[in-house]
């Protein structure tokens, strides 16, 4: 599972980041950056188990820890790279880069209502501070409160990070807060391709320029290179789409690569 590449891109993070620099990536990587590059992981394989258990059909208030989230970090993760409101990527990634579950907690402890307290976590994390703080003081947050939700999910010095992304990267998408997982990206191929399983896709999308097809399809091709990605079309424009197929994209660049690893991070 672990090769060369991702011991260069270990030994790179380890060389060129701080000690306080967070890895974010999947969980199936976590332990081995965070052995390897000697640097704190975000999400690791404990976390990964202990997030699935809602599946299982066990619920965090009466089985573990009732401070773990059930909107727990792979939930957030996931609609960081999934989503295209680029804004609502780096302010996910920079709540748990420097303060990890601390802003639903702290929302728990206001609303006590799981779902209320994750769906206005999402709204302020789409915009800026001072929006955020409008949209807390119209849901009922003193002034106090709001400021101090602001410090978790906007803070006004954050944790440097680096998001790594690996070529192949099957990400799925999230829709709710009940984690639905969609596969988004179906197929990675070594070649151009202009039509998938003998169909037609909905678009092309090839050196920024997106070509309509057919509007009945539910794929889109996005062709980078000698590569072609087919994805679900309504994730075309994801921030993990752009991850793998361009460069430096908003307030996120990309700081190494080689033949399988990919790492960014944002300019503060």
């Amino acid at each position: 599972m672990y090769d060369d590449y991702f011991m260069e891109a270990s030994h790179w993070i380890d060389s060129n980041t701080s000690n306080d620099t967070v890895i974010i990536t999947d969980w199936s990587y976590g332990h081995f950056f965070a052995s390897e590059a000697h640097r704190p992981v975000v999400f690791d394989g404990r976390l990964a188990y202990i997030e699935t258990l809602p599946i299982r059909e066990y619920w965090y208030d009466h089985s573990l820890d009732l401070e773990i989230p059930t909107t727990a970090r792979d939930y957030w993760i996931a609609l960081a790279l999934t989503t295209d409101n680029y804004t609502l990527s780096r302010n996910i990634f920079r709540m748990l880069a420097t303060s990890g579950d601390n802003s639903y907690l702290l929302l728990n402890t206001y609303t006590h209502n799981k779902t209320q307290s994750a769906k206005i976590l999402q709204k302020v994390l789409s915009v800026d501070r001072e929006s955020a703080y409008s949209i807390l003081k119209e849901n009922g947050f003193s002034d106090k409160e709001a400021e101090r939700l602001l410090d978790y999910t906007h803070p006004k010095t954050s944790r440097p990070f680096v998001i790594v992304i690996k070529d192949d990267m099957h990400i799925s998408g999230t829709s709710n807060t009940n984690h639905p997982r969609k596969v988004i990206i179906y197929k990675i191929i070594n070649s151009t391709i202009l039509e998938w399983n003998g169909k037609s896709p909905y678009s092309i999308i090839q050196n920024g320029t997106e070509n309509f097809i057919d509007k009945k399809s539910n794929f889109s091709i996005i062709i980078t290179g000698n590569k072609s990605l087919v994805v679900d079309k309504n994730y075309r424009y994801a921030l993990i789409i752009k991850f793998l197929t361009n460069g430096n994209i908003g307030d996120f660049i990309k700081v190494f690569e080689n033949k399988k690893i990919k790492i960014y991070t944002i300019v503060s």
